[in-house]
């Protein structure tokens, strides 16, 4: 996989894709948390049973739509809180099973960057969603939010993969 950072030229390529600096601007908010409305009423408890579970593989997070599941993510990212650099990716109903990956790969480079980040997608045949990510060699929280978006079966069996294979250092919120 190459990561580039947003330069005239640089891309990030996945089997199969290739997405040129144009395009990561312009997917670049999937890749960054959600602002906070100026009167957020915090969650301390909350915040603090997520700072606990941040210590396994995968933290789920379930209420009904606009109980405040981002917020409270959002909230607790800001907080100073996660015991590691959080990535985040924001699903709607538009975005586009082929480029899953993709974000969270792009996310995750965004965070901490990545061990291989110069070499050719040429040169990989290992690529799987648990692979690319284990290219990762920092702790990090990868945020999947609105993941009810995912109508995908590949997406997943992407993610099932991922929790079964989870690189050493990576926890999951969804």
């Amino acid at each position: 996989m190459s990561v580039g950072a947003g330069t005239a030229g640089s891309s990030l390529t996945l089997p199969g894709q290739s997405v040129v600096a144009s395009d990561i601007e312009r997917l670049r908010s999937r890749l960054i948390q959600p602002s906070l409305p100026a009167n957020v009423v915090l969650r301390p408890r909350l915040m603090e049973h997520l700072a606990a579970g941040a210590e396994g593989q995968l933290t789920t997070l379930v209420a009904p739509a606009g109980w405040g599941k981002t917020t409270l993510l959002a909230s607790w990212q800001r907080s100073g809180d996660p015991p590691a650099p959080v990535a985040w990716v924001r699903l709607d109903r538009r975005y586009d099973p082929a480029g899953f990956w993709w974000h969270v790969a792009g996310a995750m480079a965004d965070v901490i960057g990545s061990s291989r980040a110069g070499e050719p997608a040429t040169e990989r045949t290992d690529w799987t969603p648990a692979s690319i990510l284990s290219e990762f060699d920092a702790r990090v929280i990868l945020i999947i939010d609105d993941c009810h978006h995912i109508a995908s079966a590949d997406v997943w069996a992407g993610i099932d993969e991922l929790l079964t294979y989870q690189p050493r250092g990576l926890h999951l919120v969804i």
